[in-house]
Order: C-alpha cells, then sequence, then structure tokens
C-alpha cells in the first residue's frame, strides 16, 4: 500500500518590488503544475476530470468495442452514462466505490479509456479492489500485452517516488497502444490513473 503523502509545498509569493520580475524557473515548476492538474481530478472526485489529466485522444481507435470495455465493470456494479466531450466526440463515464472509469470513442472502436481509483493509506482493501479495476481494462483491452506486469513495476516504482515527489507519471507504447500510469499523494493515501489509448 502506498504511503501517505504530504501536500505538496508552494513556493511562497515575494512581495511586489519597483519592477516586478519572475523568479527564475526551478526544476520542480513542471511537477509542481502536473500534482496541481492531478490534485483537481482528486478534488472533485469525477472522472469527467481525467481526460484533462490525460494526453490527446488519437483519431483512430483500439480495435475493441465500448460495449467489450463497459460489460465486465458493469457486471462490477458501475452504471455508465454518456458524457460527450466539449468538441462533439462520443464519451461514457461511471463510478463506483474507490474507481471511476471513462471510455472515449466510437461505439464500434474505443479511441481510449481511463480508471482511476482511489487507495486509502493502511487499508488493503482498497489496494485489492483498486487492482482489480486496473487489471479489468488491461484483461479486455490489452489482455496479449507485458502492460500488467508493467503496471506492477510502475506501482513499486511509484511507491518509492510518492513520500518526496507527491506524483508520479510514466508512459510506455507497446503493442500499438500507448499506456499512461499516474500516481498522486493525497492526505488519505493515493489516487492511481491508468489509461490506455491507441497509439
Amino acid at each position: 500500500v502506498a504511503p501517505t503523502v504530504a501536500p505538496t509545498e508552494l513556493p511562497s509569493t515575494a512581495a511586489p518590488t519597483e519592477r516586478p520580475t519572475q523568479p527564475p524557473p526551478t526544476p520542480n515548476a513542471t511537477a509542481t503544475a502536473e500534482v496541481a492538474a492531478l490534485a483537481a481530478i482528486a478534488t472533485e472526485v469525477s472522472v469527467t476530470q481525467t481526460a484533462r489529466a490525460s494526453a490527446v485522444v488519437p483519431a483512430r481507435g483500439m480495435g475493441v468495442t465500448r460495449a467489450a470495455v463497459q460489460a465486465p465493470y458493469e457486471q462490477l456494479g458501475f452504471a455508465f452514462e454518456p458524457a460527450p466531450l466539449a468538441d462533439g466526440r462520443e464519451r461514457v463515464i461511471a463510478s463506483h466505490d474507490i474507481a471511476a472509469v471513462e471510455i472515449i470513442g466510437p461505439v464500434a472502436d474505443v479511441q481510449q479509456a481511463t480508471v482511476s481509483v482511489a487507495l486509502t493509506a493502511g487499508n488493503e482493501g482498497t489496494a485489492a479492489r483498486g487492482l482489480i479495476y486496473m487489471g479489468t481494462l488491461i484483461n479486455v483491452v490489452a489482455p496479449e500485452s507485458e502492460i500488467g506486469p508493467w503496471v506492477v513495476e510502475e506501482m513499486k516504482a511509484a511507491t518509492m517516488v510518492l513520500p518526496t515527489k507527491g506524483f508520479y507519471d510514466n508512459e510506455v507504447v507497446q503493442d500499438g497502444r500507448r499506456t499512461r500510469f499516474q500516481a498522486l499523494g493525497t492526505n488519505d493515501g493515493v489516487l492511481l490513473l491508468l489509461t490506455i489509448a491507441a497509439e
């Protein structure tokens, strides 16, 4: 189970001077911006925000239907609702228990799918359920790939990084799919996001 991570400390704002200037960029500037973006997801507890943390959705699909992705989640208690993107692209979303699922793309050929899970520190139950929800997406979208083992290794890596950086983000492209794993330390535990999309 990933440890609880204290909120990221933001740099203090200096008092205005006669000729105000921007402070020089620091190596943590990008990290702070990404933490803020992911924190918005955790705060709103809404899958509709996961698209903002994901990369641009590709034009082509992954060769899997929306029904195929939805079915196993519906058996677990998820109820999907349409939530089209601002640019008109099709999207359905659902939330249940500690997880939320977002599916983007046409009914016949999904372009991207994201599952986010909120794990509570010290609660092995949420960790086990989180693995089930993420594993479900992998089994449907990329059952023959090496994504499963990769995600397990990424979770281990995130556990090592979160105590000092507060977030973790990595991406891999294999078998024609782009997989992104993100982790954000929260006051109660860790928020994980797994996105699989067409390359």
